[in-house]
């Protein structure tokens, strides 16, 4: 038999918040952690830099409002990847001009959504002349495609040749043209390489945009988006915050001694401060197994109706079973866990980067009944799954 892998533990919920939880609000639950929250954000925070720093939280990871409102006491501004999001980030207190909108798609109400004070980031020519048409004379941000992207996922990686996002860096003359013809100022540059991205192509990267400010002389922000890897599981490392922002800050710092020019720096994170700060409590609700070649498996009520992200590109989840009567720990087994959903893909022990290969989990042996504990569902889930599948309701979201 082989060696079993080392179980994994509970972050912010203990055994008891989980069977009180579970027995208060029914399950499958998401559980949103104020205290997770406010600590990743403040990872953030106490980094020291010279060059001044701006934290838009990408609400797109999660848009629940309990955040939104906890992520804006914070003092933290708002990327939006839409004009819907721009309009639920206003309901939850955020300023119209502490919004930057960042969308593939152009809002019908654009125009409206300006005047009341949102700043726009043009990620095409198109969106571009038509933001110029409607504001001629004013500041716009460009999002560029630096030509170099990183993921922990091709579906993750937002630029390079294969990512429709942003306009491509070789047609910076069109750019200045576009803008010239309307008389629009590009304050802001805009780049984003990828989810999970490795440090050494972010830091790469920089350099890029270094060379791109130095032939666009009226930018004075630059926004780096976000993309900083955070652990879920236990043997992944989190992206040291002390180590890119600093090395961003030298590098801005060098760059203004250079050039006389005062550089101001953005990021927006979004997986950072949300995936470890939220988790699913679900139920075993049955057991099945393939005879002695194949696997045990564990059936629960969530699936990818409220969470995509393994089906999607392998993303790993750590899992913790919770016994529903408070009973000694079983032995370990290995298990491969899938959801409710009628569906072969509804798989949430899948090998990393390949939802197409199941791997098997060690857990305590559980019965039908007890609890499983998904970690690390702060981020692109709640807000990024297969809702309504199977007919399944909206599952509740809660914060402690």
């Amino acid at each position: 038999m082989s060696k079993l892998a080392p179980l994994e533990k509970l972050k912010f919920l203990s055994e008891e918040n989980v069977r009180d939880l579970a027995t208060k609000h029914g399950t499958p639950i998401y559980v949103n952690s104020r205290a997770m929250f406010t600590k990743q954000v403040k990872s953030i925070q106490g980094v020291v830099t010279k060059t001044p720093l701006t934290i838009r939280y990408a609400m797109k990871a999660n848009h629940n409002h309990d955040v939104l409102k906890l992520i804006h006491s914070l003092g933290v501004k708002i990327d939006a990847s839409s004009g819907y999001e721009v309009e639920e980030a206003i309901k939850c207190g955020f300023a119209p001009e502490d919004i930057l909108l960042t969308s593939q798609e152009l809002p019908k109400n654009l125009k409206e959504l300006v005047k009341k004070g949102i700043q726009f980031n043009a990620t095409s020519f198109h969106q571009l002349e038509e933001y110029g048409a409607l504001f001629p004379g004013h500041d716009v941000t460009v999002r560029i495609n630096p030509g170099v992207g990183s993921g922990f996922d091709r579906k993750v990686t937002t630029a390079g040749v294969s990512a429709g996002f942003g306009i491509w860096h070789e047609y910076l003359d069109r750019v200045f043209e576009t803008s010239k013809k309307y008389n629009l100022r590009i304050n802001r540059l805009h780049t984003h390489i990828g989810a999970g991205s490795d440090v050494e192509v972010w830091k790469n990267v920089i350099d890029i945009n270094l060379k791109l400010l130095e032939q666009m002389p009226t930018v004075d922000i630059v926004n780096v988006g976000g993309g900083f890897k955070v652990a879920r599981m236990s043997d992944e490392k989190t992206t040291d915050m002390n180590d890119v922002l600093p090395a961003l800050d030298a590098k801005l710092i060098e760059f203004s001694a250079r050039t006389g020019r005062t550089i101001s720096v953005e990021i927006e994170p979004g997986t950072y401060i949300a995936a470890p700060s939220a988790a699913i409590i679900c139920e075993v609700i049955d057991t099945v197994d393939t005879g002695k070649n194949g696997y045990t498996f564990i059936r629960t009520n969530t699936g990818m109706n409220d969470l995509l992200r393994p089906a999607l590109y392998g993303a790993q989840h750590p899992l913790i079973a919770v016994s529903r009567n408070d009973e000694v720990a079983k032995p370990p087994k290995e298990y491969i866990v899938i959801g409710h959903c009628c569906e072969s893909g509804d798989a949430i022990t899948v090998a990393p980067g390949n939802s197409e290969e199941l791997m098997p989990r060690t857990l305590p042996t559980v019965e039908i009944g007890d609890y499983i504990v998904i970690e690390g569902c702060g981020a692109y889930c709640a807000s990024m799954s297969a809702k309504g599948y199977n007919g399944f309701p909206e599952t509740l979201e809660i914060m402690i």
